[in-house]
């Protein structure tokens, strides 16, 4: 596993050929030498890009490293370009990639992602910043797929100062030939469920399930830690991550096998459940994505669910999970500015 936990700052808005080899080149000097960085990063600043690893990593041989390298590039390059994923990944099967974003409108599957907008919150006015903080990626055993998690500072420049929107990032990637394909993404703001008096909120998704074995296997690993039990599927590997929908759901490695991911009992609604690899028998890298119901005190609840699992010795392991609770621009942005908001799309802000 690479640890790219770093923070590697983009502005969208003036990325180009010149700064996307420029990441790269600091990908690899952050991965294969970590002395050179600091001269690579006063280069860097010139075109409002910053990496600062936190960590040495060794060069070596084994081919794992080089793919996450190659990882670390691809998702940091994408944070930039901001574009719809590409849906013809072969061996994905039948059942397309998706992708969760922060408001209750993005869900989006298969064809859908051709128009998709934008997967940063709020239509803004002048170009914002992308601040990575804690990116991981691990490669599968058999180096067919790969899952990734970060947090991110989404910065956005009001009266003369930068605003921060804390995010949560996850993805799965499946190895297609030469390439890093995206599955899904996963992106969200932590906050505590609330029911909203009009129902349930928040789209659901198309179903589709590659086989019924493979879905049905995947949903008994599942089947406990959506009822807020205990698991022996949850892997207790140095990368493993579980993220529940409130900022303080968040667990990594060793803690994961006994985190309370659901703050409440979750039942599946609609779901996505696929494998990477043309023979879902032999596949071993499964995943779902889907809605799930749950209810608070004030009423039911619609939330978004997405997990990697590794099978090892014909065992489904929980390798990554993602549960979220969608807000809309409006309170994303009051939570943010308070009374200092002002409007929407663009957004505006008071700097009385």
């Amino acid at each position: 596993m690479i640890a790219g936990s770093c923070a590697i700052v983009i502005n969208p808005k003036i990325w180009n050929a010149d700064m996307r080899r420029g990441v790269s080149t600091l990908v690899s000097l952050a991965l294969l030498a970590p002395a050179a960085i600091g001269l690579s990063c006063t280069r860097a600043k010139k075109h409002s890009t910053l990496f600062l690893p936190d960590q040495e990593v060794i060069a070596t041989s084994d081919p794992r490293v080089a793919l996450e390298q190659e990882l670390l590039s691809d998702v940091l390059e994408n944070y930039a370009h901001d574009e719809p994923p590409d849906t013809q990944i072969p061996v994905l099967g039948t059942v397309s990639n998706a992708r969760i974003g922060v408001g209750p409108g993005d869900l989006l599957a298969g064809d859908e992602l051709a128009r998709a907008p934008s997967r940063w919150p709020l239509v803004l006015e002048a170009p914002a910043t992308v601040v990575s903080k804690l990116l991981r990626v691990h490669v599968s055993a058999d180096l067919t797929a790969a899952w990734v998690s970060d947090e991110v500072s989404w910065r956005v420049p009001v009266c003369g100062r930068i605003a921060v929107v804390p995010l949560r990032i996850t993805a799965l990637y499946a190895r297609d030939g030469e390439r890093w394909a995206n599955v899904f993404e996963h992106m969200s703001y932590g906050h505590e469920p609330v029911a909203s008096a009009t129902g349930l909120r928040g789209l659901t998704l198309r179903p589709a399930v590659v086989s019924r074995s493979v879905a049905d296997a995947i949903s008994r690993a599942l089947a406990p830690v959506l009822s807020g039990r205990q698991s022996a599927a949850l892997a207790n590997d140095a990368d493993a991550v579980a993220l529940g929908p409130r900022w303080q759901d968040e667990f990594r490695s060793g803690s994961v096998g006994t985190a309370p991911i659901a703050p409440m009992p979750l039942v599946a609604e609609d779901r996505r459940v696929g494998a990477i690899g043309r023979d879902t028998a032999t596949a071993s890298v499964g995943y779902w994505v889907g809605t799930l119901i749950g209810e608070t005190t004030a009423g039911k609840v619609r939330l978004r669910g997405s997990f990697v699992l590794e099978r090892r010795n014909d065992t489904w392991m929980i390798m990554q999970s993602h549960i979220s609770s969608p807000v809309d621009d409006e309170e994303l942005a009051q939570r943010i500015f308070g009374t200092a908001l002002q409007g929407l799309n663009p957004l505006r802000i008071s700097c009385q």
